[in-house]
Parts: C-alpha cells; sequence; structure tokens
C-alpha cells in the first residue's frame, strides 16, 4: 500500500484511526485511477492509432448499449453535443462508426459500431478481460465476492 499506516498522522496532524483508514483508500483510488486513465490510453490506441480515450469511451458505451442517437449518446456520457458531434466525425473517418437513417424519423442518425470497429473494440475487450483474469483466477472466490461487493458500494456512493 502506500508508506502510510493507520497509526500515523496526516500531514503532522494526528487523526482518528477511520480518518487514517479513509486516506488510505483514497491513496488507492489514485494509484487505480492513474492505472485506469494508461489502460484507456492503450486500449484506444489498440483499436486505432489516432484514437482520443474519448473515442474509445464512445466506442464501448455504444457497444455495450447498441445503436443509439447522437442526442442520446451525449446524455449518457453527459457530453456537450459538438464535443461528440467533433469525435463521431473522427470514429467514421477512422471507419469504425456507421450512421444509418432513422426509420422513425429521416431527419436522424442512427449511430452503431461499424463492423471493423466492432471487430477491434471486441478483440481489445477481450485481451484485456483475459489479462484480468489471468490475474485474479488464483484468488480465493471469497476474496473476489467481497471485492465485487465492496466495489458495488463504492460505486453506490453518491459523490
Amino acid at each position: 500500500m502506500s508508506g502510510m499506516s493507520l497509526d500515523q498522522a496526516i500531514d503532522g496532524i494526528p487523526v482518528h484511526t477511520t480518518d487514517a483508514a479513509i486516506a488510505l483508500v483514497e491513496d488507492q483510488f489514485s494509484v487505480m485511477h492513474r492505472h485506469m486513465k494508461n489502460g484507456m490510453r492503450r486500449r484506444a490506441s489498440q483499436v486505432h492509432p489516432d484514437l482520443a480515450v474519448l473515442g474509445y469511451m464512445i466506442l464501448i458505451t455504444i457497444q455495450k448499449c447498441g445503436p443509439t442517437h447522437a442526442g442520446a449518446l451525449a446524455e449518457r456520457l453527459e457530453l456537450d453535443k459538438g464535443l461528440l458531434s467533433r469525435q463521431l466525425r473522427a470514429l467514421e473517418e477512422f471507419g469504425l462508426l456507421a450512421r444509418a437513417s432513422d426509420p422513425s424519423d429521416k431527419r436522424a442518425a442512427i449511430i452503431s459500431l461499424s463492423p471493423e470497429g466492432l471487430r477491434r473494440v471486441e478483440a481489445v475487450r477481450a485481451a484485456d478481460r483475459e489479462v484480468l483474469y489471468d490475474q485474479l483466477r488464483d484468488w480465493e472466490v471469497d476474496d473476489l465476492e467481497k471485492l465485487a461487493e465492496l466495489l458495488a458500494r463504492v460505486n453506490a456512493i453518491d459523490a
């Protein structure tokens, strides 16, 4: 873990053990965030060498939710529509996205992964999943279940 133990002070000020434990959790979140950012950059470049992290996030969101409208995608990702529009154009230029007319509203387009985009995203995600499973396969089942439970509790925090 970090260099701090539960009985140490933070910034020279003695703290309650709970606060020290929370500080340790915070430190580990920072480490995890760095790993996740680096992993997202790596995954994006594996899909396409010029793909931005945001573009990769758009691709995996479309993969998960299926074909969608740009407005719904902007809402889901909490993105400005102009920013999303620029990213979608780049993804189309890379051959990773396809647009089709919405049969119920000819003015609107439905956005989906192109066959090549789907192939590339699935390949990157499968490789990542294989690494994760290999790294966690030796853990005790109880530890994995506890980790999943704790992560679910963290994900439920309204920050």
